[in-house]
C-alpha cells in the first residue's frame, strides 16, 4: 500500500502504526519524513513481529 504525506506540512516527525485485521499493532515513534522516502514493512509470521526498513 502507498501512503503519501503532504509535503507541505511542517512537521517532520511522525508516529507510525500498523493495525492488522486482527486487531494487533506495531508502533513506530518519531520517524523522520522530512529524511525519509520509503518506508518497508515486514511482518514475519513465525515470530509475530513487524519491523520496518527506511530509506
Amino acid at each position: 500500500m502507498h501512503i503519501r504525506f503532504n509535503r507541505a506540512t511542517k512537521t517532520c516527525k511522525w508516529d507510525l502504526m500498523v493495525v492488522y485485521s486482527d486487531r494487533e499493532t506495531a508502533e513506530w515513534n518519531e520517524f523522520d519524513l522530512c529524511d525519509t522516502s520509503k518506508i518497508i514493512f515486514k511482518y514475519n509470521r513465525k515470530s509475530g513481529e513487524t519491523s520496518a526498513e527506511y530509506e
